[in-house]
């Protein structure tokens, strides 16, 4: 049987905070696909459901009474050895080979000889098989129908994370209202969960310590590629992923050329934007250094960036619009002498399972009301033509009583000998 998981410091999903959504919006249930959102939901993680389309879904039905259920493959059944959901409903599913067919219950079991030695992970997996409820059927949209036939949602106003879903489903429940929930997700993720906070945490810093070995790696004549190489091998000994290290030096990082056999000279600024993943959550974090002594100007523009960002997370509160907040580091900058430009000065965004975790049906920019629990980072980047570029960037949570820090905050300009 499933084993269920009832540790709540464990759960990502704010339940509470997602059955009042549901109340505000008049939905009677969430469908999600997006790997992201079934992690959320359902706490469930495999590795091909992030690779293939459609793979495991996630139903919170918001009346209590009707359970939420995961829906996952045969195949990636025995990741809940490793991956509980706390759902008490899991359906699994096998798909028919080319052709058409109604969904029908069956039971999956694996190749296996009757004299096999089974080892105790072999013997969980087979337990889960025997009595986990398995659907066979030609199609994805085959299988949701046949949960939610079960589940007494089919003509019911249902929120999906994907409209292509919803409208094939749409196609055999003519009573079925569709919403599109991409953004109401978003909105649920906005204010983190402790168990999700703990994973922000150990993806910042994670990611922080990788960004400190590209640091290291830095020097005179260096390629830009060995500097980004450097840290993705730290961060991958971390334990995490590496999406990207942007931008670099002199003019390739100016321009934001992708091309990395850049060799860094002495008297140049260096752009460093680390963005990793741990465990599926992302760790962001922004760093600049001058190779060489750095001159006057570009300390002023350096102490104009730190101080609207000691400004910033200073007065940063529950109910500020993220609106407000760059505007109050701007106003700071400006105060101090950074330059005025056409380019934003500071861009906060929401972190989490997305590196801009919060609602964006107008942009990825998009403003958002800032709330106890928000995981915060300001983009404070300033790039200049014929001049350089540098950056600054850190991950708090929103307390009551003040930020707290998920990274260093050690916003030093760094000077690297050469």
């Amino acid at each position: 049987m499933v084993n269920v998981l009832s540790d709540e410091a464990r759960i990502l999903c704010h339940r509470e905070r997602a059955y009042l959504v549901m109340d505000r919006l008049g939905l009677d249930a969430l469908c999600v696909s997006d790997p992201r959102n079934v992690l959320y939901l359902s706490n469930f993680d495999c590795n091909l459901m992030w690779n293939w389309s459609w793979t495991a879904f996630a139903i919170l039905p918001r009346d209590r009474q009707r359970p939420p259920t995961l829906v996952c493959s045969s195949l990636d059944l025995p990741s809940l050895i490793t991956n509980p959901t706390w759902m008490p409903a899991v359906e699994t599913y096998v798909l028919h080979e080319q052709g058409t067919g109604e969904a029908v219950a069956t039971k999956f079991r694996p190749n296996m000889r009757e004299d096999a030695r089974l080892g105790p992970f072999e013997r969980e997996a087979l337990a889960l098989y025997d009595t986990t409820p398995t659907i066979r059927a030609p199609t994805p949209e085959d299988i949701l129908r046949a949960v939610m036939e079960k589940l007494g949602l089919t003509s019911r106003i249902v929120g999906f994370d994907d409209m292509r879903l919803a409208l094939r489903l749409k196609g055999n429940l003519a009573g079925l209202t569709l919403r599109d929930a991409r953004d109401v997700m978003r909105e649920i993720r906005l204010i983190k969960t402790p168990a999700e906070i703990d994973r922000l945490r150990e993806a910042a810093q994670r990611n922080e310590r990788a960004l400190g070995a590209a640091i290291a790696a830095t020097h005179e004549g260096v390629l830009w590629e060995e500097v980004v190489q450097a840290y993705a091998i730290a961060l991958i000994r971390e334990g995490g992923r590496p999406i990207y290290l942007i931008r670099g030096a002199g003019e390739q990082a100016r321009v934001r050329l992708q091309e990395t056999d850049y060799p860094i000279r002495r008297g140049e600024l260096v752009f460093y934007d680390g963005l990793g993943q741990y465990r599926r959550y992302h760790g962001d974090i922004g760093r600049t250094a001058f190779v060489g002594e750095a001159p006057a100007d570009v300390r002023r523009v350096f102490d104009a960036v730190r101080a609207g960002w000691a400004e910033g997370h200073a007065r940063v509160r529950p109910g500020m619009r993220a609106s407000e907040l760059a505007i109050l580091i701007r106003d700071t900058m400006r105060a101090h002498g950074y330059p005025t430009g056409p380019a934003r000065a500071a861009a906060p965004h929401a972190l989490g399972l997305e590196h801009f975790d919060h609602p964006q049906d107008r942009g990825f920019y998009q403003d958002f009301t800032i709330e106890v629990g928000c995981v915060l980072n300001v983009d404070m980047p300033y790039i200049e033509f014929g001049w350089g570029s540098l950056h600054l960037e850190d991950t708090i949570v929103v307390r009551r009583d003040g930020p707290e820090f998920l990274t260093s905050n050690k916003t030093d300009l760094i000077e690297i000998a050469g």
